[in-house]
């Protein structure tokens, strides 16, 4: 992706899964405008190279698109070949993605989870597949989050350290 100096973004890559953006599933071989994003602030790949991406303004709107296995997307069930807007979710300042779970920090340092939750990693007390963002009543004022697999750990402004998810290795 390309953020230009405007907040626009053009994309290009593999699209197996809708990833450029575009409303395609085609390989896209040179940069394209991407629809629906501008005034753009980040754009946060995943890692773990399952082909969904999202993406922040400058007013902490967040956005998703591409591969949405266990409604890591946030956006319920379906398909996303270009970005939308995620629903009932407050101004966003950072958004982390797991193994198949995505985190979003507020600007209020509020913190919201959804995707696979077999182990717990989604942090809200279920094994559950959340398919759309839940907040996590049990943390406040985060700074940040940093995962690992199926496991995540989050950092507070106080910096206090909370750890949640799979802990066979007593990595929790």
């Amino acid at each position: 992706f390309i953020i230009e100096s405007n907040g626009d973004v053009k994309g290009f890559g593999r699209n197996a899964k809708g990833e450029v953006g575009n409303g395609t599933t085609v390989d896209q071989l040179t940069p394209v405008p991407i629809e629906g994003l501008s005034n753009i602030h980040e754009i946060i790949p995943n890692n773990y190279g399952y082909g969904h991406f999202f993406a922040i303004d400058n007013d902490g709107n967040a956005y998703s698109w591409g591969y949405n296995g266990s409604g890591v997307l946030g956006q319920g069930s379906g398909t996303f070949n270009v970005p939308t807007l995620i629903p009932n979710l407050p101004r966003v300042k950072k958004i982390v993605l797991g193994e198949y779970t995505s985190y979003a920090i507020t600007t209020d340092g509020d913190v919201y989870a959804t995707g696979a939750n077999a182990n717990g990693q989604v942090g809200n007390g279920t094994k559950i597949t959340q398919m759309t963002f839940t907040k996590l009543n049990h943390l406040s004022n985060i700074r940040d989050i940093v995962t690992r697999g199926k496991v995540a750990y989050a950092l507070t402004e106080s910096n206090n350290v909370y750890s949640w998810g799979i802990g066979v290795d007593k990595q929790l």
